[in-house]
């Protein structure tokens, strides 16, 4: 039958003797396609690949498990070994081998271990040694890591008992390493062993307290990526990330502080059309229930706030609401919705909307949510409406690498722009503003001059 590791290399020579096969006849075609010179030089790469496997293949057969441990002449574990000696064929896929054709040096293949399975002894091992390298980690050990749900939840639990807000670790059967903030909430998710490592560091810096600037020099100091991806906020490897060089205050950011009281309305919604196209706010307002003789004379809010020296606004203010169009979104504020709201589904499907995003305040029981839909479904991560207290600065607010990753990032930058806001609110909303493009125009706010009516079937 021959070893495993002399039949996989039977297995790629076959293929790259048909692609060679293939190579040959489309080369006496002298009009070669783009798809057939791709073709071409995947045989090629191919070639290199098999050069590379059928060696570490006969090192695989001639050094036992025995041997290996006695002469010691690979350093890491046997299921390491195999994973190494298959690193080309993770080149190959990924595109990364150059041809000779391309005239390019040979751009080395991706980490064995950024593609192997995590287990727990893998995760622990590359932490100490992680650890080790670096002094600012040197009595930072490995987070608790429960292999179980339920094991993570008794451990969590008596954390939270302890007031430790720490990060705990839950290892999935696949190799899926989630970090997590208690019992319940999930901060990340990964199989790659390297962006594990880079998150459990993260946590530890960060919980040493300092700025978010000193934070994010003491990870460069660690490794220049990762002070880099801090910065950025998300999980890759950013590059220079340029400052926002502008007040949020004039922003969406100048509502965030009277919102919190629900002041000037408990629902701030803002919904967009596909690209080169508006959501008309006049018929939006319509649906949702406005007085139509106010939307057709064109009533702006200093209009109702006129009436009895603004003595009549103040009784009839929470069945108002004030709607426009700012940074290509149509938004509309109201408390609450009156009955009848959407009864004609076809007039608001005509509206075209395909992002809607909705933030809803409580003042009262300090609830403050934020709810994203896109193409008629919530952008979540599973995890239905999301509330806004879970925002920590310094600390992403929703899953790492999730869905909502694109508003991690805007949240890091608006805290390291703008270390001048100290409310949250604030910070979040200019992230909101960063990433979504969402406005409210501030000026005619104060001057009175947004669009606004009362619910229809009001008082007069």
């Amino acid at each position: 039958m021959g070893s495993p590791a002399l039949r996989r290399s039977k297995a790629l020579r076959d293929a790259a003797f048909r692609f060679q096969s293939e190579r040959l006849e489309q080369s006496r075609n002298p009009q070669l396609s783009e798809t057939e010179r791709r073709a071409i030089r995947r045989g090629e790469r191919l070639q290199w690949l098999l050069h590379n496997t059928d060696v570490l293949a006969l090192l695989r057969l001639f050094v036992s498990v025995g041997g290996r441990s006695f002469v010691q002449l690979l350093p890491f574990p046997t299921w390491e070994w195999d994973l190494a000696a298959f690193t080309p064929l993770l080149a190959l896929l990924s595109g990364r081998v150059p041809t000779r054709r391309e005239g390019r040096p040979v751009v080395s293949a991706p980490s064995y271990a950024d593609a192997m399975e995590i287990t727990k002894r893998t995760l622990a091992e590359a932490w100490r040694r992680t650890a080790a390298g670096h002094a600012l980690l040197h009595e930072v050990g490995l987070p608790p890591l429960a292999l179980s749900a339920g094991e993570l939840k008794r451990w969590a639990e008596r954390a939270e008992e302890a007031d430790d807000g720490g990060l705990w670790l839950l290892l999935d059967e696949d190799g899926t390493v989630r970090g997590r903030h208690g019992p319940y909430r999930e901060v990340f998710a990964t199989r790659v062993l390297e962006q594990a490592l880079y998150l459990i560091a993260e946590d530890a810096v960060r919980r040493r307290g300092g700025s978010l600037e000193e934070v994010a020099d003491a990870l460069e100091r660690i490794d220049p990526v990762w002070g880099r991806r801090f910065r950025s906020g998300g999980l890759d490897d950013a590059g220079t990330v340029e400052a926002c060089g502008r007040d949020p205050l004039e922003g969406l950011a100048w509502i965030a502080g009277s919102w919190r009281g629900q002041d000037p309305y408990t629902t701030l919604a803002f919904f967009r059309a596909a690209p080169g196209q508006t959501v008309d706010a006049e018929r939006l307002a319509l649906l949702y229930g406005a007085d139509p003789v106010q939307v057709a004379d064109g009533t702006r809010l200093k209009d109702l706030q006129a009436v009895d020296g603004g003595r009549a606004h103040w009784d009839r203010s929470w069945e108002s609401c004030c709607f426009g169009q700012a940074g290509g979104w149509t938004f509309l504020l109201y408390h609450d919705m009156p009955p009848g709201s959407f009864a004609d589904k076809e007039a608001y499907a005509a509206l075209g909307i395909k992002e809607s995003v909705w933030l809803s305040a409580t003042s009262a029981k300090a609830i403050y949510t934020f709810d994203y839909m896109r193409d008629g479904r919530r952008v979540d991560d599973d995890r239905g409406v999301l509330e806004l207290i879970w925002y920590e600065r310094g600390r992403a607010p929703y899953l790492r690498g999730g869905e909502l990753d694109f508003l991690n990032r805007a949240v890091r930058r608006a805290e390291l722009d703008h270390p001048e806001l100290t409310s949250t609110f604030e910070l979040y909303f200019h992230a909101l503003e960063e990433s979504l493009g969402l406005r409210l125009p501030r000026r005619d706010f104060a001057e009175g001059e947004v669009r606004a009516a009362y619910w229809a079937g009001g008082q007069r």
